[in-house]
């Protein structure tokens, strides 16, 4: 789902087949264990407007966005059953439609923050902004789910994402912040992951 720098929303394909069944393999979440760096990378978002928050600090504003980091839940169609509202979620988000999956995930971080599948929602729900283009709201809950969720199984994606998220707002050093951070603590066994990060390290031509 990274769209190389085109900031046009792109289609979902490719998803790796764990993702496609993640729900049956929830029991696989680990507990997240406190909070992590990306501190600096955190800080960056300031620079934004004088509303908006700092990265990964997602408190109630007055336009409505709730502890998720976006605006707005699910309607009452929404499935009360938390795997269900999970699946509806990620069948949107597969199908391209991004406001329902955005809404859709929303409702469950927020409805099911301690659900072993809510990190993995949080990494979604970002995915439904960096899709459309919005790297700044796709920053700050990236940067939020891996606070939150350091130890879970999206921990890795949400830095390469920020990572991404930033280059593509122009803050390049950030970006570089939350690169190297992720390939300092994470080995091979996110080799992908890793991989990537190190292609955009190599074309953002991060310093040590």
């Amino acid at each position: 789902m990274d769209p190389q720098d085109n900031k046009t929303p792109v289609a979902v394909p490719g998803l790796r087949h764990w993702e496609m069944v993640e729900v049956k393999r929830a029991q696989a979440v680990r507990p997240a264990a406190g909070t992590n760096a990306v501190s600096a990378a955190g800080a960056a978002s300031s620079q934004g407007s004088s509303g908006q928050n700092a990265l990964g600090t997602l408190r109630q504003s007055s336009s409505g966005q709730n502890s998720s980091g976006s605006a707005g839940t699910a309607g009452n169609g929404a499935a009360a059953n938390p795997e269900d509202l999970y699946e509806s979620a990620f069948s949107y988000l597969k199908s391209g439609d991004y406001d329902s999956s955005e809404q859709y995930f929303s409702q469950f971080v927020d409805t099911y923050p301690d659900h072993a599948l809510a990190g993995n929602a949080q990494y979604w729900l970002g995915e439904s902004h960096y899709v459309r283009g919005d790297f700044e709201k796709a920053a700050r809950i990236f940067a939020a789910g891996y606070r939150k969720y350091p130890k879970g199984p999206k921990a890795p994606d949400n830095l390469l994402k920020l990572g991404l998220s930033l280059a593509n707002t122009g803050n390049t050093e950030d970006a570089c912040i939350a690169l190297r951070q992720l390939e300092s603590e994470y080995d091979s066994g996110v080799g992908p992951v890793l991989r990537r990060a190190q292609q955009e390290i190599s074309r953002l031509k991060c310093t040590s």
